[in-house]
């Protein structure tokens, strides 16, 4: 009689609110060990790069990854998509940030970026007319 009993993989990697799997306890992603291991680099070299993540963490996720091959490369395939939504939502939420500061500043939409230019991809045209703002100056 065999007795089978299943095998319980454990590895150290969590999603994170954006749906990212990072290294447990690190801000490294799953992402950077695999590119690392790809790139045929051994795990000390990986872990030399990365010095938060222990050497057992890497193989761990190399090992993983070798025995789940066609799942994470899905996963590594669709994250270009989740990293331009997640790039998204920063900016919103920093656009966002960005409107309350000029509301509580008193300065009028637009104002920054005519008077200093666009940091966006088709900078708006400069508007040197407008004298720059004092931030000495109280906002009334």
């Amino acid at each position: 009689m065999v007795i089978q009993t299943p095998i319980i993989e454990t590895i150290p990697i969590t999603l994170d609110e954006d749906g990212i799997a990072r290294v447990d306890g690190t801000r490294v992603t799953m992402r950077n060990i695999i590119a690392g291991f790809n790139r045929h680099e051994t795990p000390e070299e990986i872990a030399s790069a990365f010095p938060d993540v222990r050497l057992g963490a890497i193989y761990a996720v190399i090992t993983w990854y070798l025995n789940h091959q066609e799942a994470v490369d899905v996963y590594l395939a669709e994250q270009p998509a989740r990293d331009e939504t997640v790039r998204q939502e920063v900016l919103a939420r920093s656009s966002e940030q960005y409107d309350g500061q000029r509301d509580a500043l008193g300065w009028p939409i637009g104002f920054f970026e005519r008077t200093y230019g666009s940091f966006a991809d088709n900078p708006v045209e400069r508007d040197d007319t407008l004298p720059p703002p004092d931030v000495r100056d109280p906002v009334e």
